[in-house]
C-alpha cells in the first residue's frame, strides 16, 4: 500500500481478523469441525490481481475489494444470527458483526477518499 490510511487499514485487518479466526477455530475444535485455510476461487483471483499491483492502483483495488467483501460478510453474519441453528456460532456472529460493520465503514470512507 502507498497511502498511509490503506496501510493502517491493512494492519488492522490482519490483527483483528486473526483474533476472530482464532476464536472461530476454538469453536470449531469444540465441535470437532474442520476449517479450511484455502482461499476460495473468488478470493484467490483477488489475491492474484492485487499481487501484481502497487501504489495507487493497488490501494484503490484493495479498498474496493474490502468494501465488497465486508458487505458480503455482513449479510452472511446477519443470516447466521437470524437463521443459525448453533447457539455458539450465532453468538460468535453477534459478537463480530459490529466489528465487521465498523471495518466496512472505514473501508468505504477510505475508498471514497481515494476516489476524490
Amino acid at each position: 500500500a502507498n497511502t498511509p490510511a490503506v496501510q493502517d487499514f491493512g494492519e488492522m485487518m490482519a490483527s483483528e481478523h486473526q483474533t476472530a479466526l482464532d476464536e472461530l477455530e476454538s469453536i470449531a475444535d469444540l465441535k470437532n469441525a474442520t476449517m479450511t485455510t484455502e482461499l476460495n476461487a473468488e478470493h484467490q483471483q483477488v489475491r492474484e490481481k492485487l499481487t501484481g499491483m502497487s501504489g495507487f492502483p493497488f490501494d484503490t483495488a484493495y479498498m474496493n475489494s474490502q468494501v465488497k467483501d465486508h458487505e458480503k460478510t455482513i449479510a452472511l453474519f446477519q443470516t447466521e444470527i437470524a437463521n443459525g441453528k448453533d447457539q455458539e456460532v450465532k453468538d460468535y456472529a453477534r459478537k463480530y458483526l459490529p466489528h465487521i460493520q465498523i471495518h466496512h465503514h472505514k473501508a468505504d470512507s477510505i475508498r471514497k477518499t481515494l476516489n476524490q
